[in-house]
């Protein structure tokens, strides 16, 4: 047991060495945003493609006019296009999380009772949710830059207004960590239970780069056996419908991975076990 424990504290090591180095600095914060935004990229893609579909749909379950919801549709996809590049650019980038963050509201809203993911409606907020936890790195790692705490008439030590980042940054980690509840379904019980160590230590930000890693992996393997999208080839509607549906849950879930990879490299902020032992 001592010698397990000496081997992961020492990998924990190198890991952070290696997230240390000037070329992983630069490199991971881009390779992340990219994960970040993946899915509303395919979202606006899918809904250039399916234009007639998604007018359709909001014609008939919002009773929109034609215009108004075609109208709707393309400000919903330029929304979605220029808050994406604002982020990978790091342009306003708080500012265009926060509007990515309401346009997963909005599509919660609208889509919410008649989404067809795989674990129901429930499944579709719960992966919304985990969207907005990894949008929410975003904003609180942009304001803890420009000084949110050191705004005049702030204190920088008390006071939960100049705290209110690290708040931000508690709730995108139980946020993200909701996706775990689909581990029942495509690990099983014995998988699920072998993972959460994992998935508490995130929560409360012990070992916070090792163990974000170590779930994006998880994500990942769970990505790949409840979503496998390309395994549905077949040309009748219900394979189409089944295969967009996990190509929708496969693109959310690298997004929600890459929120994870924001966490790693941004760290878990001022609530949590590994800045409570630095002091």
């Amino acid at each position: 047991m001592d010698k397990w424990l000496s081997s992961v504290l020492s990998f924990d090591t190198q890991l952070d060495t290696w997230g240390r180095k000037r070329s992983v600095k630069k490199a991971l914060p881009l390779i992340t945003r990219l994960f970040l935004i993946a899915t509303f990229i395919e979202d606006s893609v899918r809904g250039l493609v399916q234009r007639k579909l998604q007018v359709q749909f909001l014609e008939y379950h919002y009773r929109l006019p034609f215009f108004f919801a075609a109208v709707f549709l393309y400000t919903w996809i330029f929304t979605a296009t220029v808050a994406s590049v604002c982020i990978v650019l790091r342009w306003h980038e708080d500012g265009a999380a926060l509007v990515l963050i309401g346009y997963v509201t909005l599509q919660q809203l609208l889509y919410g009772k008649y989404a067809p993911s795989t674990l129901g409606k429930w499944g579709f907020l719960v992966r919304n949710l985990c969207l907005c936890g990894s949008l929410l790195i975003i904003v609180a790692s942009s304001r803890l830059k420009k000084g949110y705490a050191l705004l005049p008439g702030w204190s920088k030590k008390t006071g939960s207004a100049s705290r209110f980042p690290e708040y931000i940054q508690l709730a995108s980690r139980c946020l993200m960590a909701l996706l775990s509840l689909e581990f029942v379904a495509s690990m099983g019980w014995i998988g699920t239970v072998l993972s959460l160590p994992v998935v508490l230590f995130v929560l409360v930000g012990f070992k916070t780069r090792l163990c974000s890693l170590l779930l994006m992996m998880l994500y990942a393997i769970h990505n790949v056996l409840q979503s496998a999208f390309w395994y549905f080839r077949g040309t009748s509607w219900e394979a189409m419908v089944e295969r967009d549906v996990k190509l929708f849950e496969f693109v959310q879930t690298i997004s929600i991975m890459g929120g994870l990879g924001l966490l790693s490299s941004s760290g878990p902020g001022a609530l949590s076990f590994d800045e409570r032992k630095k002091y």
